[in-house]
């Protein structure tokens, strides 16, 4: 493999780098959404119980016990189903996973970039150095499970950032997908 090959196909896998870093940043976005919510709901339970316990002390609090009391019963129904879907799907664990793996994946797309640049002393062994850290980070990130509309949204967002053609001929504009694009790819999704 000559350099000018090394440098073409390091531009395909910071495109592809990219892909996986947004994949990865959008399911920790997701996940952080949850948690917060679930902390949310864990910080309202004491809070009501401390209204019930104040109700009793100030009398203009008094006439709204009752509603009190049913919004707390649903509030620790919920915060016991949050708690329990986020220790059963490991939430805190995939959202450091997620995150670390959004942090790599930049950082070899940075590299891949640097060596499409040609900015390197030694391109061969840069490369295969790069090529083994990707393999490795591709590895890991196989056991995620990557959806289909994943790979889509990762690759869109890849030809997005380096303003490249997709295999359809066209370079994506938007991050999500059109309703009804004018082109349909398999790949892409359209623009």
């Amino acid at each position: 493999m000559d350099d000018a090959e090394r440098r073409s196909n390091a531009w395909n896998n910071a495109v592809h780098a990219e892909g996986t870093r947004a994949v990865f940043e959008q399911r920790a976005a997701r996940l952080r959404r949850k948690i917060l919510l679930r902390d949310f709901v864990g910080i309202a339970v004491p809070m009501l119980l401390a209204y019930l316990l104040g109700s009793e002390v100030f009398e203009p609090l008094k006439p709204y016990r009752s509603f009190a009391i049913g919004l707390l019963g649903l509030t620790a129904l919920m915060q016991a189903l949050l708690v329990l879907w986020s220790l059963l799907a490991r939430w805190d664990e995939e959202l450091a996973y997620d995150t670390n793996a959004a942090r790599e994946s930049y950082l070899l797309k940075e590299a891949w970039q640097k060596l499409g640049r040609g900015d390197s002393e030694n391109l061969a062994v840069e490369y295969n150095l790069i090529g083994r850290q990707q393999s490795l980070a591709d590895a890991r990130d196989a056991g995620k499970g990557i959806t289909e509309s994943e790979k889509q949204f990762g690759l869109r967002n890849g030809l997005i950032e380096s303003q490249r053609k997709c295999m359809c001929g066209a370079v994506p504009m938007q991050r999500k997908v059109p309703w009804r694009p004018k082109v349909e790819c398999a790949a892409c999704g359209g623009n």
